[in-house]
């Protein structure tokens, strides 16, 4: 998760750094996928996640995720860097014939749940993102 931004309008040294940060960081990637320090299967993973807003019943954001999150009480919802955004993490699969279909039961129990959280706190859930 990265964090809020202050500073406005960017400069030509911020973006210099903004530039020289992510070459150093792809480095860093390049190296660990030539290390194979990422676990590999013999079969393709997929996962996924989504991005949700928490609005009031007008539709405006409504700053609550640490609140709904607490209630929700699950490892697969997670904050977002605004208080009024959250991420739905999916549990990552094997990649075969019905795995698409386990993905969507597994969506529609979460996004249940998020409404039913939401809806108690007097709020909305919204999908902005996958």
């Amino acid at each position: 998760m990265g964090k809020e931004i202050s500073d406005k309008p960017f400069t030509l040294e911020n973006e210099v750094e903004f530039l020289r940060r992510l070459r150093e960081e792809t480095k860093t990637l390049k190296t660990w996928f030539d290390e194979r320090r990422f676990e590999y299967k013999d079969k393709p993973t997929i996962g996924l996640e989504i991005e949700a807003w928490l609005t009031d019943e007008d539709f405006f954001p409504n700053p609550i995720n640490d609140a709904f999150l607490k209630q929700a009480n699950d490892p697969c919802l997670v904050h977002e860097l605004s208080q009024y955004n959250f991420e739905i993490n999916v549990e990552p699969r094997i990649a075969h014939q019905d795995c698409f279909t386990k993905f969507e039961e597994d969506i529609l129990t979460l996004w249940t749940k998020c409404q039913s959280k939401a809806n108690a706190l007097k709020a909305k859930t919204l999908l902005i993102g996958i």
